[in-house]
């Protein structure tokens, strides 16, 4: 099978944006503060300075979220998933499709409006009970389904995914009694043998 290199689409910034409003409405809301409030003498030093701090961290988020963008790269290579991010510190997540047991999509109501969602792909022990933590996610990507049935048909072609156990083998109602009898007799023994 051949490698397929995936970027997230250019909407992700704007959900990246989106999701960092929080951030931005405070700055609005003291800058109104300041423009329409008479400030006495001694607030007139803390909150500039407060407004000052919160215009840093915007701008900071403003720069980061281009460059966090731009280093997103995913690729659905014939051994392993693989995933490379990161501005400051870099990450690179292989994940052996022999380890892959959970592949979700996930489309909150902005992603919907924007037309893209996040693919997650789960191994086991990494993300816990369902909806967790995944292992790797493939954020900002339009085609859902067709990014997790590339991935699925390379986990079922590697043998991999949660392993099956076979059907235990069926007892007789009888038979059972029996051994939970003579179990019990075997404990009754030890504990006389002991007191």
């Amino acid at each position: 099978m051949e490698i397929i290199d995936i970027k997230p689409e250019a909407e992700l910034k704007s959900l990246f944006y989106i999701y960092m409003t929080p951030i931005f409405i405070p700055v609005v809301v003291l800058g109104a503060v300041l423009v329409f409030v008479p400030l006495d003498p001694p607030g007139t030093v803390i909150i500039p300075l407060f407004i000052g701090l919160l215009l840093l961290v915007a701008l900071l988020l403003a720069l980061w979220i281009p460059a966090f963008y731009r280093s997103l790269e995913y690729s659905i290579a014939d051994d392993a998933i693989r995933c490379n991010s990161g501005v400051f510190w870099k990450r690179r997540v292989t994940v052996p499709y022999s380890k892959v047991t959970n592949v979700d999509v996930t489309q909150g109501p902005v992603q919907r409006l924007y037309g893209v969602g996040s693919v997650h792909v789960q191994t086991a022990g990494a993300g816990g009970a369902q909806g967790g933590m995944a292992e790797l996610a493939f954020m900002g990507v339009r085609n859902l389904e067709g990014v997790r049935e590339a991935v699925m048909s390379r986990v079922k072609a590697a043998g991999g995914g949660a392993p099956r156990t076979a059907e235990p083998e069926r007892a007789a109602p009888g038979d059972i009694q029996e051994r939970m009898l003579a179990e019990l007799k075997a404990i009754r023994a030890a504990l006389e043998k002991k007191g």
